[in-house]
């Protein structure tokens, strides 16, 4: 458990450059003008809002509004998990088998490949803001060049033993359940 306590806290930076369901950038009214979308707003005694919307595919959004600021998160609730954890995850473990000669392994590598390519089409497709493949590759491709996955017992060779030992047919497996409901792509719950 403290190794994906680790990864989460590395995995905040990749997080930090991309935010579609977090920040400024989320229209909640539009979110909440979708199909059997479910709202709820409380203002609090300080004079803040906050504002939660259910969307029946299991993802729900909580805007606060307080002092000026406006922050959005989303949680995917839908069993299937939440497919940017999933991303940045699969993005920093296939970084670490690309720059970590001690961490070579070129069947997980390609799975991961094949698996981050399926899931960059997917975060193309249900994101709420608009995101190209092409700036989903860069941004993975920039953790390529972090050197600091490579530590000796760092959280990634845990992870990487652990996600290595599955079959191929398992991590696919995951992977179109992760994919298999159209829902916006969110980074919590994370691990």
């Amino acid at each position: 458990m403290r190794f994906a306590a680790i990864l989460v806290s590395s995995l905040a930076v990749s997080l930090a450059s991309y935010a579609p369901a977090t920040g400024q950038g989320v229209n909640l009214d539009a979110i909440a003008a979708q199909p059997g979308a479910q709202t709820s707003t409380t203002t609090n005694k300080d004079g803040s809002e906050d504002t939660v919307v259910k969307l029946p595919n299991g993802v729900s959004f909580h805007q606060v509004r307080r002092n000026g600021e406006t922050r959005t998160f989303g949680s995917d609730h839908s069993g299937h998990g939440a497919v940017l954890c999933t991303w940045m995850i699969y993005i920093e473990l296939a970084a670490a088998l690309e720059i970590c000669p001690e961490y070579r392994n070129e069947p997980l590598k390609a799975d991961l490949a094949d698996a981050i390519d399926r899931i960059n089409d997917f975060i193309v497709a249900n994101s709420l803001s608009p995101v190209s493949k092409a700036e989903l590759e860069k941004r993975a491709a920039s953790r390529r060049e972090d050197v600091s996955l490579c530590r000796p017992n760092g959280a990634l060779g845990g992870m990487l033993k652990s996600i290595g030992s599955a079959s191929h047919e398992k991590l696919m497996s995951s992977v179109a359940d992760l994919l298999s409901v159209p829902r916006p792509p969110v980074a919590n719950p994370c691990l």
